[in-house]
């Protein structure tokens, strides 16, 4: 996460410190994440419309 950040101009520092890694943490383990929800329907085979359903239509750009 730190390499892409940099390569597109982010300070290293700011995804090291707690609003990096706080918001990767939370969006890894938490329940309530689209983000992680979409993935998770993705990732055990379900379809984008399942997943895009599963996250009531606010879904990560794809």
């Amino acid at each position: 996460m730190i390499r892409l950040g940099v390569a597109l101009g982010a300070n290293p520092a700011t995804l090291a410190g707690l609003a990096g890694v706080g918001d990767l943490v939370a969006t890894c383990s938490s329940p309530l994440s689209r983000n992680r929800t979409f993935g998770h329907h993705l990732g055990a085979g379900g379809s984008m419309e399942s997943a895009q359903r599963a996250t009531k239509g606010r879904w990560p750009r794809v």
